[in-house]
């Protein structure tokens, strides 16, 4: 099996050449991961509580059907209660909305790269 080309380590101002498959060398491929984990980690068990639960459901029996294909012209069941502005861990802002009802596959594809746009 061929083995991945080296290139330069993707953390700032490290020179490092490697081969693994995350971009980082192995100096940072820990520190890389760390963080990765961290940001998600803080809110994240906000997700599994009885409260959101209830928020959740109460979302999509509102809006059964997917904002974003709706849009587009298609009927899609929702399965997901997205925030419409990102909540980037605020608290206040994650139990307090505004919500919209998507379908999965528009959460994690249109979703996702109209947010990291911002």
């Amino acid at each position: 099996m061929p083995q991945r080309p080296s290139r330069p380590c993707r953390h700032r101002g490290c020179k490092a050449i490697h081969r693994n498959a995350n971009g980082y060398c192995d100096q940072h491929q820990e520190q890389a991961q760390q963080a990765k984990r961290g940001s998600a980690g803080q809110f994240s068990a906000w997700y599994t509580t009885t409260k959101w639960r209830i928020l959740r459901k109460r979302q999509l029996t509102a809006e059964p059907l997917c904002a974003y294909c709706a849009k587009a012209g298609r009927v899609t069941a929702a399965t997901v209660c997205d925030h419409i502005t990102p909540h980037r861990g605020d608290p206040e802002m994650f139990w307090a909305g505004p919500f919209q009802s998507l379908c999965q596959t528009c959460h994690s594809s249109d979703k996702q790269r109209e947010e990291s746009r911002r």
